[in-house]
């Protein structure tokens, strides 16, 4: 049963650590990530794997992953996503990183201002560090398509789409960044 399961994993972990069987520790966390039924219980595991992971066995590509595995289970934990992508940037997983976000964003019980804002992480990850523009310009429109007058995501796009030389497309994100922004100022500097 599971608690006898993560007894006997709380008592064997010392053992392990001090036996330098790394692997084995492993082994415990899976065997209590397979009888631990609590959401927010496996996500604080699949942290402490990922951890294990990267410090003791020098795998930050398994680490990304377990920690990944938490992220989907609990893509509104901030300090969580973070970790992603301090992992994502040391494992060089990029790209998953944003197939994994935009999954959980498309999947979670998420706020609308928190999926607007991790769709706006998710937009950056894609243009800055993948490196692939179209796909930052959909996650922006997703975001926009969710708040329509969102003003980072407008000037996220405008940028975007300058960057890309599409003028054809700029002028009516431009028309609606002079829209929303606050001031007479800052719409005169926009539509001048």
């Amino acid at each position: 049963n599971d608690a006898w399961v993560n007894d006997v994993a709380e008592v064997m972990k010392p053992v392990y650590e001090h036996l330098d069987a790394r692997h084995k520790i492993t082994r415990l966390f899976e065997a209590r990530l397979r009888v631990t039924s609590e959401p927010l219980e496996k996500v604080q595991l699949y942290k402490e794997l990922a951890s294990h992971q990267e410090m003791s066995l020098g795998d930050p590509a398994s680490a990304f992953d377990a920690c990944a595995t938490a992220f989907s289970l609990n893509p509104s934990d901030e300090d969580l996503a973070l970790e992603l992508e301090r992992l994502a940037e040391v494992a060089g997983s990029w790209s998953a990183l944003v197939t994994i976000a935009e999954k959980a964003v498309a999947t979670s019980h998420l706020e609308p201002s928190e999926k607007v804002s991790l769709g706006l992480k998710i937009a950056g990850w894609a243009a800055n560090q993948v490196g692939n523009p179209r796909m930052a310009e959909t996650l922006y429109r997703k975001v926009l398509e969710s708040d329509p007058d969102h003003q980072e995501a407008i000037g996220a796009l405008v940028g975007l789409l300058t960057q890309l030389g599409r003028f054809e497309d700029l002028l009516p994100v431009m028309k609606k960044q002079a829209e929303v922004a606050y001031d007479f100022a800052t719409k005169k500097v926009i539509l001048v």
